[in-house]
């Protein structure tokens, strides 16, 4: 018997997917809970936040693990829902409100995408069911034009998620939350676009306009939000165009049909946007310290050729304990 078998009335989906998303959500929800304990130390709001931070993590789970469109709908709106009640956390900081209710206003065109979408689907195999209609999607065959018609809604609802360009200004305002926060957005929220195209990877593998429209917003947003990272001065405003731009290479990937690398690129891209922002502080310390100190040589040739060699050296014992051979996947390279 399978374990989804065990699950009631089968509103739960337990996959490999669903496994790795439920565990990389609880291990960056613990850190990010036991930093927020001491980083609001004192703060008569602290428990509002522990309830409103508990309430969207409780509905990401839901939506990571449901089988049902209808409950990923209400948990992918619960979500949003909740999370803005996170960034209004300082409601007497008149930027932090801006800033929120434009993420607010995206984020519900990008319900209405994804309600649309899956209410296409849902009239189009007479079910609303997920594993249903991912087995009758995985059948060959030409798709009709609902079907169709919801993959590009769909794939509309990832990119406003991830707030790809041009509806990425609200990611880079919403700075003055509190980082436990900015955290949570970065390196859990904004990876459900990524999630919700690796979910339906069998509709957008069968669409081709879906998949045009994942390269063109994830290239154009990973180039052009790349390079502007690399001006920013800000600390948290530099991680926040990084996020814009890693989404973007997450989208990209999906659009090419390696959805492997998008889920090791979203759970690599979590680990390390929550150690980027939990530790910003620190980081802005240390590079007051570099500048009060005298600078050091730099490094020789020698230590350069030596990360080379050993970057490749990882790289080729990983593909082969895996059995990747690069003839078979060129993005090894």
């Amino acid at each position: 018997m399978e374990l989804n078998e065990l699950i009631p009335w089968g509103l739960i989906r337990l996959d490999r997917l669903s496994v790795t998303m439920l565990c990389l959500i609880g291990l960056i929800a613990l850190i990010i809970l036991r930093y927020s304990r001491n980083y609001l130390a004192g703060d008569p709001g602290q428990g509002r936040f522990t309830r409103w931070f508990l309430a969207t993590v409780a509905s990401v789970v839901l939506l990571v693990a449901s089988n049902h469109l209808m409950l990923m709908a209400v948990a992918w709106i619960g979500t949003s829902l909740f999370l803005h009640r996170l960034l209004t956390f300082y409601p007497e900081r008149p930027s932090a409100m801006l800033a929120a209710h434009k993420k607010f206003l995206i984020s519900r065109v990008g319900d209405l995408f994804l309600v649309g979408g899956i209410s296409l689907l849902g009239m189009e195999f007479g079910t609303f069911h997920l594993g249903v209609i991912l087995e009758r999607l995985g059948t060959p065959g030409p798709v009709s034009g609902s079907v169709e018609a919801a993959a590009v809604l769909l794939v509309l609802a990832a990119v406003l998620k991830c707030a790809q360009l041009p509806f990425h200004g609200w990611l880079i305002q919403v700075m003055e939350a509190p980082t436990p926060v900015s955290a949570l957005l970065h390196a859990g929220i904004i990876n459900i676009g990524g999630f919700l195209m690796i979910r339906f990877a069998p509709l957008i593998m069968q669409v081709e306009i879906a998949q045009w429209l994942l390269i063109l917003f994830g290239t154009s947003s990973a180039v052009i939000a790349g390079m502007i990272m690399m001006t920013r001065i800000s600390i948290k405003v530099m991680l926040a165009w990084s996020t814009c731009a890693q989404m973007g290479f997450m989208l990209m990937e999906c659009g090419l049909g390696a959805y492997s690398l998008a889920l090791l690129h979203l759970v690599a891209h979590s680990l390390y946007k929550a150690w980027a922002f939990l530790g910003s502080g620190r980081t802005v310390t240390e590079t007051l310290q570099k500048v009060m100190v005298k600078p050091q040589a730099r490094q020789s040739s020698v230590h350069w050729l030596g990360a080379l060699v050993l970057s490749v050296g990882l790289v080729a014992i990983v593909a082969w304990i895996f059995g990747i051979r690069p003839a078979e996947e060129p993005a090894i390279w």
